[in-house]
């Protein structure tokens, strides 16, 4: 059946052999995002077909077995969800509404604080921790620019980067640094490498290449590599 959540695990570290797959009852959705608590549970976060954001925890570390999904009393199009450097887990969304941007955080109490970002709207978010552990939300803005806003103090700020696109995706240098990758306007790959003090940003690198969807990740030394999937032959590319 459609949208139906499952999940599989390994059946040890670095094994290429898996569990069969586990279906999670009565959940269905249309889009996820995995993180871990600093217990050391797994959280599966989802976007549910009306549109609200639940989670669904693993018991116990390392068991594989995952409590009956809670629903947050949270709605948006599309989110995404960072630590900070404390552990606490916070949400960036995309509303539905006029893609206001919001971000929410668990309180003490279990309920979710959800707080607006003055002036911010965006197509596409990414949440990473800059050089400092500083949460940051990099979103693109309707008008395709993006945008920086940084998450840990009591107030919201937000900046410009000037930068355009119409795709972002992140990962961090081995020395914390953040490296953004972009699809530009015309489907072509940029990339920017923040400073290690998180104060400025590289001048724009083409990558040489397009692309429709990315994944970045990084290497046993520590060095970004990055999976593209091109625009029109939908063939898969790496750049290391």
């Amino acid at each position: 059946m459609g949208n139906v959540l499952y999940y599989a695990t390994q059946t040890a570290p670095n094994s290429d052999e898996w569990s069969d797959e586990q279906e999670l009852k009565g959940t269905y959705a249309s889009q996820i995002q995995v993180t871990h608590y600093e217990d050391g549970r797994l959280a599966l976060f989802f976007l549910d077909m009306g549109r609200e954001i639940g989670v669904i925890e693993e018991t116990e570390k390392n068991s594989g077995l995952f409590a009956k999904h809670q629903m947050l009393d949270l709605y948006g199009n599309y989110f995404e969800v960072g630590k900070h450097q404390d552990g606490t887990v916070e949400l960036g969304i995309i509303g539905t509404m006029a893609n206001v941007l919001t971000h929410a955080s668990a309180g003490e109490n279990g309920q979710w604080d959800e707080k607006e970002i003055n002036g911010g709207y965006a197509i596409d978010i990414e949440m990473r921790n800059n050089a400092s552990g500083e949460l940051q939300l990099i979103y693109i803005q309707p008008d395709k620019e993006i945008a920086i806003a940084d998450l840990s103090g009591e107030a919201v700020e937000r900046k410009k980067l000037d930068m355009y696109g119409i795709g972002i995706e992140s990962t961090n240098h081995a020395d914390g640094k953040v490296e953004l990758f972009i699809i530009g306007t015309m489907a072509n790959v940029l990339s920017h490498s923040n400073s290690t003090d998180a104060s400025e940003w590289s001048k724009e690198a083409d990558m040489k290449g397009y692309a429709k969807y990315m994944s970045p990740t990084l290497q046993s030394d520590g060095t970004p590599a990055l999976f593209t999937i091109a625009p029109f032959m939908s063939e898969v590319f790496v750049y290391q």
